[in-house]
């Protein structure tokens, strides 16, 4: 859709605002503005029927053009090239309306002919095929609530006026006040309707995460209490509540009640507004009828239209689920998966991330079932369980989950957090992947999508997108922009302690963006702050796994920037917590990762005390523990170990279903080295010749490793020796942008020492390439 220009925005409200004044105010218009009533008896004195003919064309013309502006203002808003002439006729329409609306009309007629832009047809979106999504645009709906509406207004409160003047009470006289009157009987209504739908869930043991009334929205969904008001959606009188049901018996009838709950409450409301009415009569507040009365009509209007089943209304759910429709099923299979996604945030939250991919695997195969008819509930579930499988760190399941969830075009449009989500996941992935390229792509396309996150924002809404925005900046290399989100958060960021653990999230920013810009004492700070965070037990008790994960995943990075002590501490304390909280599997990758700290470092004999038993681990775990083991069994002389694992590692990657093409060449790479350890030259150079084929498109930084091996293996095959390899080598790790500069060095002295361990002995042909490293 073509970008609207600042004058077709302006002239869209214009519409919007005059579309609804003269749909509302239509007495005022033609009385006063206009003074119809006058000119009528003027042209026609003694003539009733003639003047009250005038004056009721007078209010069918007000009301055309009241509806060609709102049609004309919902065709700007869309781009549509028959909103010019819908606007065209609905100023030709105000020309009669002598003198306020003719100068109006003119005015228009002249903008919209001479001014307004050309109008390009947007192009098609793409549809959801999601049933219930595209019910809330049901136009079948729009139309119960606009005639819906101007029976309650017209002849709803024409007979409650008629009423009031039998039982004596004085007459009604809006004074031109009825918008105002109408938005806030509106929001009341709406809001006795939305409390019974949350009275009713409370009582059956449901838990409440929002409550909508027209501009006001309240949440409770992982970050403490929320409140957002959003000015734009004052006229619109709808709401909801997302609320999820405990698992157990009767789901279907549990669901039922609460969707029953809305209208009752409204027509419950009605019921009590008229019995106020008639006991106002004949007391000295009998003044203020209209006020009941005006919500009595307002309220029945809401029950009764809300039990029409026609587009996303109680109704229509009510219809679909007494009759057990496969639409029916739809909405009771959401719910199910709500529970498990529910249930799985609560192990998120205690670090026991295997079994969070259990749930929301079973989560996305429950909104599966659905068919096409759950378009956006499976959309959600693949941006779920794609998070997931980051947190457990497979990230190739991670990629592919994303990436699914972004071929859903039409409805990552209708959900922007989770389009943001996703991009923000698929950024990680493809970096932790090593695919340089599609990782700057990556970064290109997220950074904007999360940035148009912010609009619109409360407080807490506003620092989770710039969280985000800041992670964002902070893996794609822009550390500046980073830590100017970072700062700005920590600005408006509300105290509380639900939003501990946002706030460790940011010190987790700041500090690795100070460190990459050598702000060693800026990044000493953030990372004391991130821990006294997690250390000092303020974090809710359910999240304090999660809190040492997080400063776990810290010491990670810190090794990555080359600050090794600070790391190494860490690491350790968040394993030792971790395991006290019995976070065992999580616990278990950080023992991998303290165990090729120490690799590094030299120190073999620690690094396999620190490696977990292979017994019970998943096989992402396991396949970390294959790799680390390859790597330890080599500068250890354990060659046929080193072997024999690299072969196991290839086999568990090699039916791997999510297609981990540069996965499978670094073990293959693994097993090359492996085989040159163990003298086995020609498997050496074959499999290195043929990982480096995959990796080298990609940029990998484990190229480098299969240039050596190349080079070692024909050297004692053949005697001759590559240094063109030694030298591509070296540039393809000083070049890589997904590398700090410690963690090019370590590069570079791990393919020195492997070198200095099977390469040539005679100076005259050296490696001079990795000659600094040795």
């Amino acid at each position: 859709m073509s970008q609207p220009t600042d004058q077709r925005i302006l002239l869209r409200w214009i519409f919007l605002i005059s579309g609804w004044f003269l749909l509302l105010c239509d007495n005022f218009v033609v009385q006063t503005v206009l003074g119809v009533d006058i000119w009528a008896a003027h042209l026609y004195p003694d003539q009733e029927r003639r003047q009250a003919l005038i004056v009721a064309i007078a209010h069918l013309g007000i009301l055309v053009s009241s509806l060609l502006c709102l049609l004309t203002s919902r065709g700007l808003r869309r781009s549509r090239k028959w909103s010019r002439w819908s606007g065209v006729a609905a100023c030709v329409s105000m020309l009669p309306g002598f003198p306020w609306l003719t100068i109006a009309g003119a005015v228009g007629l002249c903008v919209l002919i001479a001014k307004l832009p050309r109008l390009e047809a947007p192009p098609a979106p793409k549809q959801t095929t999601d049933y219930w999504t595209r019910k809330r645009k049901s136009w079948v709906q729009q139309v119960f609530i606009y005639v819906g509406f101007f029976v309650a207004w017209g002849p709803g409160m024409v007979w409650v006026e008629r009423y009031a003047r039998r039982l004596s009470m004085p007459a009604w006289h809006p004074h031109g006040l009825a918008i105002p009157y109408l938005i806030v009987f509106g929001l009341w209504i709406t809001a006795i309707h939305e409390m019974g739908h949350a009275t009713v869930a409370w009582a059956l043991y449901h838990r409440v995460r929002r409550i909508n009334v027209g501009p006001f929205t309240f949440t409770n969904a992982g970050h403490g209490f929320q409140f957002h008001f959003e000015w734009k959606r004052l006229l619109n009188g709808g709401g909801h509540v997302a609320a999820i049901p405990p698992e157990g018996e009767h789901l279907r009838l549990k669901f039922m009640a609460m969707v029953a709950a809305g209208p009752a409450a409204s027509l419950l409301n009605a019921l009590l507004m008229f019995a106020v009415f008639l006991s106002l009569a004949g007391t000295r507040w009998q003044a203020y009828w209209w006020i009941p009365g005006f919500i009595c009509v307002l309220s029945i209007f809401d029950g009764v239209l809300n039990l029409v089943p026609a587009g996303y209304s109680d109704g229509s759910m009510l219809f679909h689920l007494m009759l057990w429709t496969p639409h029916g099923q739809v909405l009771i299979q959401h719910l199910q998966a709500a529970q498990m996604h529910e249930d799985a945030d609560e192990c998120h939250n205690q670090a026991d991330f295997e079994r969070e991919v259990e749930l929301r695997e079973t989560a996305l195969g429950r909104a599966q079932e659905g068919g096409e008819g759950s378009a956006l509930a499976i959309a959600i579930g693949y941006q779920y369980l794609g998070h997931a499988r980051l947190a457990m760190e497979d990230w190739t399941g991670a990629e592919a989950e994303h990436r699914r969830c972004l071929k859903s075009e039409a409805e990552c449009a209708l959900n922007p957090a989770m389009t943001a989500n996703a991009w923000l996941g698929l950024q990680r992935a493809c970096i932790e992947r090593h695919h340089v390229d599609e990782a700057a792509r990556v970064y290109a396309n997220a950074a904007p999508v999360i940035e148009r996150r912010q609009k619109n924002r409360d407080r807490i809404g506003l620092a989770v997108a710039k969280t985000m925005l800041a992670q964002v900046h902070q893996r794609g290399g822009a550390f500046d922009k980073a830590l100017h989100e970072v700062s700005e958060v920590l600005r408006i960021l509300p105290p509380g302690r639900d939003r501990l653990m946002l706030r460790a999230i940011l010190h987790s920013i700041q500090a690795q963006c100070e460190f990459a810009l050598d702000s060693v004492e800026r990044g000493t700070e953030a990372t004391r702050q991130l821990a006294e965070i997690v250390r000092s037990g303020k974090l809710p008790p359910a999240k304090r796994n999660l809190g040492w994960d997080e400063l776990g995943e810290l010491g990670e990075d810190l090794w990555k920037l080359g600050q090794e002590s600070m790391a190494l501490e860490l690491m350790r304390e968040a394993t030792e917590q971790l395991e006290a909280g019995d976070a065992q599997a999580t616990a278990a990758q950080y023992r991998i990762k303290l165990a090729a700290a120490h690799r590094q470092l030299g120190k073999l004999d620690e690094a396999g005390k620190w490696l977990p038993n292979e017994d019970e681990l998943s096989v992402v775990s396991r396949r970390c523990l294959l790799a680390e083991r390859v790597r330890l069994h080599m500068p250890s002389g354990r060659a046929q170990e080193a072997v024999a694992d690299a072969r196991a590692l290839l086999a568990l990657w090699q039916v791997e279903p999510n297609d981990p093409v540069t996965e499978v060449a670094v073990a293959e790479s693994l097993l090359a080295e492996a085989c040159l350890a163990a003298e086995e030259y020609g498997q050496a150079e074959t499999l290195a010749r043929k990982a480096l084929d995959v990796l080298s498109p990609w940029k990998h930084s484990e190229s480098a490793a299969c240039l050596v091996t190349l080079a070692l293996a024909r050297w004692h095959a053949y005697g001759a020796w590559m240094p063109r390899c030694m030298d591509e080598a070296r540039i393809l790790i000083e070049a890589d942008p997904l590398l700090s500069p410690a963690a090019k060095k370590r590069v570079l002295e791990t393919q020195a020492a492997r070198l200095e361990r099977y390469g040539p002995a005679k100076p005259a042909v050296a490696p001079s390439a990795f000659a600094a490293y040795r």
